[in-house]
């Protein structure tokens, strides 16, 4: 059930400010994608800080143990390449031989680069569109 606060009178307020409370629905589905989102980052913490940006993974290595460091370096003495199991290439980082590290890096980069675009061209012209309503409201 939603309900609705409608604010009439403020001298701040221009229009009428309606505020709609959200559905228990919305609520309980908020909740479960957070919980969702926090049992991902607890089953991915071995892995980290594979999947962590940069400027993060160079703060958890400092942090990191020995033992979380050479991790990798170890998987890769005993089971291979990540990817492909290769053992008779040298380890290149991540548990994973030099071409499939090259490979992911490049797969990853794609992706990046393919969606990047869209997020700054709404940026721009979502900032754009408020600009264009600001100017019309001074007018």
């Amino acid at each position: 059930m939603e309900k609705a606060i409608i604010l009439k009178s403020s001298e701040a307020l221009v229009h009428p400010v309606e505020l709609v409370m959200p559905s228990e629905e919305a609520i309980t589905r908020l909740i479960n994608e957070r919980i969702a989102e926090m049992l991902a980052d607890a089953q991915t913490a071995d892995l980290q800080p594979f999947f962590a940006a940069p400027e993060v993974a160079a703060v958890m290595r400092r942090s990191q143990s020995l033992i979380e460091r050479r991790k990798w370096i170890w998987y890769f003495e005993e089971w291979g390449c990540l990817v492909d199991g290769a053992r008779d290439a040298r380890h290149a980082g991540l548990g994973m031989c030099p071409a499939c590290l090259s490979r992911t890096r490049e797969r990853l980069n794609r992706i990046k680069r393919q969606h990047a675009p869209e997020v700054a061209t709404e940026t721009f012209r979502h900032s754009l569109q408020l600009a264009r309503e600001a100017l019309r409201g001074g007018q």
